[in-house]
């Protein structure tokens, strides 16, 4: 638990990205350099269609795993503020990439 200046506390959530997630406040910040300037993301113009079809992709994969970080209010208010990827995991080789991008 967090707590802010007026002493309300908050949560982290972790939970399994889903299309509901996809707002136009989440598409901005994917447009943000400072928010993506250390990731591939960086050269791409993200529109609400691709983020749809990457979040899609993401959910019948198999060995991909796109989770939101989320924090939320006493009155269970998520905002969304970031993601982290598993993905893609070797099963073979017991590995996989971990990715996260924090809103900025």
């Amino acid at each position: 638990m967090l707590k802010n200046k007026t002493n309300n506390l908050k949560t982290l959530i972790l939970k399994e990205l889903k299309l509901s997630d996809i707002t136009p406040e989440y598409i901005k910040w994917l447009n943000n350099f400072e928010t993506v300037k250390f990731t591939e993301q960086r050269y791409k113009k993200h529109t609400k269609k691709d983020v749809v079809n990457y979040v899609k992709k993401q959910i019948k994969s198999n060995n991909n795993f796109l989770y939101g970080i989320f924090l939320c209010d006493k009155k269970n208010k998520d905002k969304h503020i970031s993601n982290i990827k598993l993905g893609s995991i070797d099963f073979n080789h017991k590995s996989a990439y971990i990715s996260y991008l924090i809103r900025n």
